[in-house]
């Protein structure tokens, strides 16, 4: 008997998330949402970049209810900002599906990759090797499906939901604040054949410069630049 290799893909990668029947996991940046109509047109906090987010960008990114309702707990997760339908939508709640695999798809609307998993490294993996526990592994990859998940850093949702603050201190690339899967993205910077950033002009960037990813030409794309959301 024959084995489906794109049906075993679709559910060791998490691919039935974007399915409208499924909540998503409410678990971490990128991945606050609900069902059916309502996964859309109810925003959640899922990005604090308002390049992404707009005017919600404000109440951060992990899924915390912004109303006045004293029976709903404001520091926990997985509430919509309001229990309320709307058509301002941005594009940050898109991403909750629309980012599968994750090296294309709404990602190079907003600039951004699949980290490759050696840029800016050291931040990234812990100092000495790993060797975690059955059970361990196993939390981690409930909440993110790919297994460099149980050696890096990013297995601790507190690191993961904060690995964009780490940029000011990054040499090689630059972190996106939405992390749906439990994945890290990259930003995608404008390059010469040699791998030197290039600014607006076509001038190569100094890559001492402290300023050189703001120099650099993000390559996202000009209806996100121009303050234009997804949808």
């Amino acid at each position: 008997q024959r084995i489906a290799v794109p049906v075993i893909n679709i559910h060791k990668t998490r691919l039935n998330d974007p399915n409208m029947w499924f909540m998503g996991t409410n678990d971490q940046p990128g991945d606050f949402r609900n069902s059916g109509c309502s996964a859309c047109h109810v925003p959640y906090a899922n990005d604090r970049d308002p390049r992404h987010s707009g005017p919600y960008a404000a109440f951060g990114h992990m899924g915390q209810s912004q109303q006045a309702d004293p029976t709903i707990p404001k520091d926990q997760p997985g509430h919509p900002l309001k229990h309320a339908f709307t058509r301002s939508i941005p594009t940050s709640q898109c991403m909750n599906c629309h980012m599968h695999q994750p090296n294309m798809f709404i990602n190079t609307f907003l600039g951004y990759t699949m980290w490759d998993y050696e840029s800016d490294a050291p931040f990234m993996w812990p100092e000495q090797q790993r060797y975690p526990t059955h059970d361990e592994m196993r939390k981690a990859l409930d909440r993110n499906p790919e297994e460099a998940v149980i050696r890096g850093k990013w297995s601790d949702l507190d690191f993961v939901k904060d690995v964009s603050l780490l940029n000011p201190k990054l040499k090689d690339t630059q972190f996106a604040d939405y992390h749906g899967h439990g994945w890290n993205f990259r930003a995608i910077f404008k390059r010469d054949r040699k791998g030197n950033l290039l600014d607006a002009e076509g001038a190569k960037v100094d890559d001492a410069d402290p300023k050189k990813f703001e120099k650099a030409v993000h390559m996202s794309s000009i209806h996100v630049d121009l303050g234009m959301h997804c949808v």
